[in-house]
């Protein structure tokens, strides 16, 4: 009896050769009565690995001999990690389709009676031309790769801030906070610290839903979460569910205040220069004004003790600065816009306040507005009631 042949041939979808080679298994069915997917379809010693590199062919056939007829056999490309596998399969003249065939491909040559044997040459059969144009006079399996694409990654981040009025919204003027800690949880995990400027990023991550938590700096308190609808400026509260599913969600921001007092009205500066004794943490009438570290002679209390004389705008400044300051660490509420002058005044009195600790005495324009619109907050004429 003549040999039959197969020819395997190997090609992936882009049609080049930069890719993996692979492993071919032929296999004989030696049992006419099992059908595909029975247990023991195979007989392990009829089956064979070889190897097929990218575009290339080779050539098995069987032949005849003595004993039990034979079924079918099956050729199969082993599963390549990352790529999807096709084939396309060509029969000569009495050659026929198994019709209980399974994936990947199992065949069956009717007009072969008996037990076979087949060969694997042992040099590669390369044939030049397309793979697919190749042809030999049995049966041609050709088995196509494709790469599987790589899952598209996403991220989640953005910003801690201090939320200076403790809204829950970000505000005009509230900074972020650096080096502030976060942890990923649920379908990852991660770590990660903010940035000087208050952001963080954890980026590359495969689809799930994550949580974030934040870990709240020392003398801080979490904001109101979920403040309005404008899910850009609130504050989403640590632990937050986020779903990834190949995109960026760059919405997921916390803010925190510094942790005050419970007042709800604030006082005057008369008050605070004749109450010492409530002064609230970590304000010290003791302390040395102003700048740490400073040899100024002059303490918080000394400063309140001196006149203002000839409009010195520092002087008019610097008092109801350290009013306004008092009241705000008190726990009394305080307008955004009001919270920027405390933070443009804090900002303005450092610069002006000499090495040597000498109180300054000078008209500013810029300054003596501020410390009008901060006495009229400590006075209860900007939205904080005035303690009675």
């Amino acid at each position: 009896m003549y040999p039959e042949e197969v020819l395997v041939c190997k090609k992936y979808s882009d049609g080049t050769a930069a890719h993996p080679a692979v492993t071919i298994r032929f296999s004989v069915v030696v049992n006419p009565s099992n059908l595909p997917g029975d247990p023991g379809e195979y007989d392990s010693p009829t089956s064979h690995d070889f190897t097929l590199q990218p575009n290339q062919c080779r050539a098995l056939w069987w032949t005849g001999g003595a004993g039990h007829a034979l079924d079918a056999v099956r050729i199969e490309e082993l599963p390549v990690p990352g790529y999807t596998t096709t084939s396309q399969v060509t029969t000569a003249t009495g050659f026929k389709a198994n019709p209980y065939a399974a994936a990947p491909y199992v065949f069956d040559p009717q007009h072969i009676s008996n037990d076979t044997t087949y060969h694997i040459p042992t040099n590669q059969t390369v044939v030049t031309g397309a793979v697919g144009s190749l042809t030999l006079d049995a049966m041609r399996v050709i088995f196509t790769n494709t790469p599987v694409p790589p899952p598209v990654l996403g991220s989640i981040g953005n910003f801690v801030w201090n939320d200076a009025n403790s809204n829950g919204l970000q505000d005009v003027g509230e900074a972020g906070i650096a080096g502030v800690v976060l942890t990923l949880g649920g379908a990852g995990s991660a770590t990660t610290t903010t940035d000087a400027n208050g952001h963080y990023l954890f980026p590359n991550l495969s689809a799930g839903t994550y949580t974030v938590s934040v870990a709240l700096p020392s003398g801080f308190s979490a904001s109101p979460a979920n403040v309005g609808s404008n899910d850009a400026i609130d504050s989403d509260g640590s632990g937050v569910s986020v779903v990834i599913a190949g995109n960026n969600d760059l919405s997921v921001d916390f803010g925190v205040f510094e942790t005050r007092g419970t007042s709800s009205c604030g006082y005057t500066q008369g008050y605070w220069k004749n109450h010492e004794e409530k002064w609230p943490a970590p304000y010290s009438p003791t302390a040395r004004w102003m700048q740490p570290g400073n040899l100024t002679p002059v303490t918080w209390d000394g400063l309140m003790g001196m006149s203002v004389t000839g409009g010195n705008s520092y002087m008019q400044l610097a008092h109801q600065w350290i009013a306004a300051t008092l009241n705000w660490q008190s726990g009394a509420p305080m307008r955004a816009d009001v919270l920027a002058v405390l933070n443009q005044s804090k900002t303005w009195l450092i610069a002006k306040t000499p090495a040597n600790g000498a109180v300054p005495n000078f008209k500013d324009s810029q300054a003596t507005a501020w410390a009008k619109i901060l006495d009229d907050y400590n006075n209860g004429k900007l939205g904080t009631p005035h303690c009675n």
